[in-house]
């Protein structure tokens, strides 16, 4: 069944579908792919998808489960399928730091005892997820403000909160209101600035004074705030 192989209005009805569709052989090879997939999976069309070694397909991300662990082959659905079982899994497939979150459910066909095809989809719950992220981050973030009157442990750990969460990089400013826009350094207007990756503080200044508060999250997440 390669690319092109269906019948022309079933061609045309994947292509216009909003979710991925692939089919692999029992030796893993994709001998059938939709544009969605291609998108997905980093494909510029189904010919290079299908022409691509299966060994080579996810050589351009990573294939992590839900908890940012990076994911067995043998756990992934398109592979337990091909021992025979109907399978489905979020996953989250990274790229430079970018994760991309796919719903993937996959199925075997099963003639004379073995399975000889396994067909997937492939269905982008990025922004659903990244989305329920931020919601949560929200709540706990409200949490932590309202837990303490140290501010600045206070924004902290809001900061790492942050990472790996929503972000790989958060910084927290607390600024002089009457005199925002003054240049940082000794006798400036930042009095705290936290800056935390990969779960360690890596920067921080003493609080000198009255303050607002800005927070400024970037990264992984794609988010951005400041108040």
């Amino acid at each position: 069944m390669p690319a092109g192989a269906t019948s022309p209005p079933l061609d045309e009805a994947l292509a216009l579908a909003a979710v991925g569709f692939l089919v692999q052989d029992a030796s893993r090879r994709v001998v059938y792919a939709n544009g969605e997939a291609c998108r997905l999976l980093g494909f510029p069309d189904p010919g290079a998808l299908v022409a691509t070694p299966p060994d080579q397909i996810g050589a351009q991300f990573e294939t992590l489960d839900e908890s940012g662990a990076a994911l067995p082959e043998d756990q992934r659905p398109w592979r337990r399928a091909l021992a025979g079982e109907t399978a489905e899994r979020t996953l989250r497939l990274r790229t430079e730091g970018r994760d991309r979150w796919i719903h993937m459910t996959s199925r075997p066909r099963v003639r004379e005892g073995r399975v000889d095809l396994v067909a997937s989809t492939l269905a982008d719950v990025t922004e659903r997820r990244e989305a329920e992220a931020g919601q949560r981050f929200l709540a706990e973030a409200g949490r932590l403000l309202a837990s303490s009157l140290d501010y600045p442990a206070t924004l902290a750990n809001v900061a790492r909160l942050a990472v790996p969460t929503l972000a790989d990089w958060c910084s927290v400013e607390l600024v002089d209101p009457i005199q925002p826009d003054a240049p940082a350094g000794p006798g400036g207007t930042i009095l705290l600035e936290v800056a935390v990756e990969g779960g360690g503080d890596v920067a921080g200044d003493h609080v000198r004074g009255p303050v607002d508060a800005a927070v400024g999250v970037v990264g992984g997440g794609g988010i951005a705030a400041r108040d």
